[in-house]
């Protein structure tokens, strides 16, 4: 009985230990360089409401430390990419060792988020990531071990897989994250959108559900080969849109601007100077947003999402059934929720990125009253429904989070 007591004791205590964030997760790719290791960097950064910085290739374990040290500063925690890391290592004989010098360099720093351990990985080194990444959790389960996946267009050859679902449910069963996390960039040169933005969200969704990880987003945030610069509407709906459909981070490709890319009359969210750049001041008020929102946010189960208007592929009809209802001839997402209570919630999208709308919703007579989660405090506010229907004004890409009483 002894033995069996400590045994769950024990267990306790790691699962206490493990990894899970304290805010909303906000970070971004492709930060600044070494000669940009400074102060007034990060507090830039930190200005911006991001909650961490992403991963970025070039910095020593002397750069990285001297990051820590000043990200503590600026209020922002660091996601450290180290070049020791990738999933050749696991060849050396050592490397769990080397595991070990790389956590005991930065784990007890109070500024650390997490380890960098891959980007894009080929089925073919889901094992040796998978072993990588439980030699960290198990040397420092404080703090996560990432990898990030492949979007839906991503070829064969890149999968290693003959199927994208076949590659997203391998990673879980064999890598076993904590995150499931994908980037996808829907806004084409050309003025298109991929047409499989939505089910890469619902892939994504469904997967982590199943395995109970959190889902991650990677969204756009410069123009480069293929894609364009991106409007305010646009960069409201990837992140409206993520937050519907279940993510529970987000992150920005990229922050800091491409030189070449900046002389094409391309930037990201800041220069390549460091000087906020366009899309800065609506970065920051999304992810303010994003922030006040948070809290609740993550204490949520995605239960379900629903398209009104016509509906994308990958994208599920909304039913006459459903709690909430939306006007037919309108572009809407809904994002169905509940939180441990159980009690419902519903996020509501404008999924036209260039047009506001005026959105009549009504709700099923079983629901007694709706709060608005305010965006900017995250406090909720009643609504006043008449017959049991109320009028949402959402701006191009904007949403709302709503919880019902029933």
């Amino acid at each position: 009985v002894r033995i069996l007591l400590l045994i769950v004791v024990t267990a306790a205590v790691t699962c206490a230990q493990e990894w899970r964030p304290e805010r909303f997760p906000i970070g971004f790719w492709s930060g600044p360089p070494p000669d940009y290791n400074t102060l007034e960097t990060w507090q830039t950064a930190a200005a911006a409401i991001f909650t961490f910085v992403g991963p970025r290739g070039g910095f020593t374990v002397e750069d990285n430390l001297r990051m820590l040290d000043l990200c503590e500063q600026a209020g922002i925690e660091v996601m450290v990419s180290d070049g020791r890391v990738g999933w050749t290592m696991i060849g050396a004989e050592d490397w769990a060792e080397t595991v070990g010098q790389i956590v005991a360099d930065y784990a007890s720093h109070p500024a650390l988020f997490g380890y960098y351990l891959q980007d894009e990985p080929n089925y073919q080194t889901f094992e040796a990531l998978g072993q990588i990444r439980a030699e960290f959790v198990r040397r420092d389960p404080r703090h996560l071990a990432y990898i990030n996946l492949f979007p839906t267009y991503a070829n064969v050859q890149q999968l290693g897989t003959p199927t994208y679902l076949e590659h997203v449910e391998r990673f879980m069963e064999i890598v076993q994250p904590r995150v499931l996390s994908y980037d996808h960039y829907a806004l084409r040169r050309d003025g298109t959108d991929r047409p499989d933005y939505y089910e890469n969200l619902a892939i994504i969704r469904e997967a982590a559900l199943r395995h109970g990880a959190q889902p991650w987003q990677i969204i756009l945030s410069t123009g480069h080969p293929g894609y364009r610069d991106v409007s305010a509407g646009e960069m409201r709906w990837q992140v409206y849109t993520s937050l519907a459909c279940g993510m529970k981070g987000i992150l920005y490709f990229t922050y800091w601007s491409n030189a070449g890319r900046e002389a094409e009359g391309m930037q990201a969210i800041v220069s390549t100077t460091g000087e906020p750049a366009r899309l800065y001041p609506i970065v920051r008020d999304l992810n303010a947003q994003i922030l006040a929102l948070g809290p609740t946010l993550l204490g949520l189960t995605s239960t379900g999402v629903y398209h009104a208007g016509d509906v994308p592929a990958g994208g599920t009809r909304l039913g006459t059934d459903s709690i909430v209802r939306l006007p037919e001839d309108l572009p809407l997402l809904l994002g169905m929720f509940e939180d441990a209570d159980g009690a419902p919630y519903a996020m509501i999208v404008n999924r036209d990125y260039a047009q506001p709308v005026e959105a009549p919703v009504s709700f099923l007579p079983h629901v007694a009253g709706v709060e608005g989660i305010s965006a900017e405090t995250g406090e909720p506010k009643p609504l006043e429904l008449t017959d049991g229907s109320l009028t949402l004004s959402l701006q191009p890409g904007e949403g709302r989070l709503l919880r019902l009483t029933t």
